[in-house]
């Protein structure tokens, strides 16, 4: 046998005896860490990038995942291509170097809620497009660089709310047009660079909508197919100038708000018939001219307010209003708009 031979037999004998090995078990041997994808129990938080690193070959997690790096330099998560579930909550916040999530591209469904949250530097497309169901809520809120959500295409189900507020770039809410059910309650608020929210114009029902403070924003063409909601706010959208996208509303259970909003022509838009079972409010704008839709509404359950808009004819407001049904007396006061047959304003 060669020399050669002979040295390399000699060192794998070496290397596989333990000195002193009497055959049993080895009391100080330690677990290798997973190099498949395999299921986790319990709650993590990541911290660090050790931390990142210790549920990199988990496939579930049975419990919630918080990851907040802070100021720590990690920039994408990309050790997370194994995760495709987890059962609690998936909070992504306070995250400064952040600017990617798409290690997360082969996660399926959050059984509590998904935050997205005070990243500094996160930026789209998201990557998440293999997300179908969040059981809880989805809040994207307060990210100063994401101008999309591009990248949640595969999302059809939110169990509770989405809220979408304090993204000073975002444009859209691209992305999301596979959604078709929210649980309770769609917030979109103060995202002053938002246009449209056209991506949302299958979901059919909502306890509550909140559309505030999008100053941008030219119609709520995102409500296209909204028959039913608990109570309606659409307030101070500088640019929206008609309420299209509302034509298919027919029932707000409770209160329907329509204020302040500076670009306001015309309520065009709401088709009805419509009912409301507490308050209507159409309140405090300062181009608003035409609420000839109101003849739409069919019955209001308690307050009726048609107050405060400077360039409305105070008789064109009351005619509008004469047919609805209701319980107390309207109070159409302190519009302030000429009228057409005398130019003058009436009060």
């Amino acid at each position: 046998m060669p020399a050669s031979s002979i040295l390399s037999a000699a060192l794998l004998t070496i290397g596989c005896t333990s000195t002193g090995d009497t055959g049993g078990a080895d009391d100080t041997a330690t677990t290798s860490p997973p190099t498949e994808c395999t299921p986790c129990d319990g709650d993590r938080q990541v911290r660090t990038a050790a931390d990142l690193e210790s549920v990199r070959w988990c496939s579930e997690i049975d419990g919630s995942l918080d990851i907040t790096l802070g100021d720590d330099s990690l920039t994408d998560l990309d050790p997370l291509s194994c995760l495709t579930a987890v059962s609690g909550d998936l909070h992504i916040r306070r995250n400064d170097a952040l600017a990617s999530v798409r290690g997360l591209g082969a996660l399926r469904s959050v059984g509590g809620s998904l935050w997205l949250a005070d990243d500094d530097v996160l930026q789209g497309p998201l990557g998440m497009d293999s997300l179908e169901t969040v059981g809880g809520s989805v809040m994207i809120g307060r990210n100063p660089l994401l101008e999309s959500v591009d990248g949640l295409s595969g999302l059809v189900r939110i169990g509770r709310n989405l809220k979408v507020t304090e993204n000073p770039v975002l444009q859209s809410l691209d992305g999301l047009e596979s959604l078709s059910e929210i649980g309770q309650d769609l917030v979109v608020e103060d995202n002053p660079a938002l246009v449209g929210i056209d991506a949302l114009a299958d979901v059919t029902a909502l306890d509550l909508v909140i559309i505030e403070g999008n100053e941008r924003l030219a119609d709520l063409g995102g409500l296209a197919s909204l028959v039913e909601v608990g109570r309606l706010y659409v307030r101070t959208n500088g640019s929206l100038a008609t309420l299209d996208g509302l034509g298919a509303l027919r029932t707000v259970r409770r209160d329907m708000e329509i204020a302040d909003n500076d670009g306001l022509l015309t309520l065009d838009g709401l088709q009805g018939p419509l009912t409301v079972g507490n308050d209507l409010f159409v309140m405090d704008h300062a181009l608003l001219a035409d609420v000839e839709a109101l003849r739409s509404v069919e019955s209001v359950g308690r307050l009726l307010w048609v107050v405060g808009n400077d360039s409305l004819c105070q008789d064109d407001a009351v005619a509008a209003v004469a047919d609805i049904a209701m319980d107390k007396v309207a109070n159409v006061s302190d519009n302030f708009g000429p009228c057409d047959d005398s130019g003058d304003t009436r009060r």
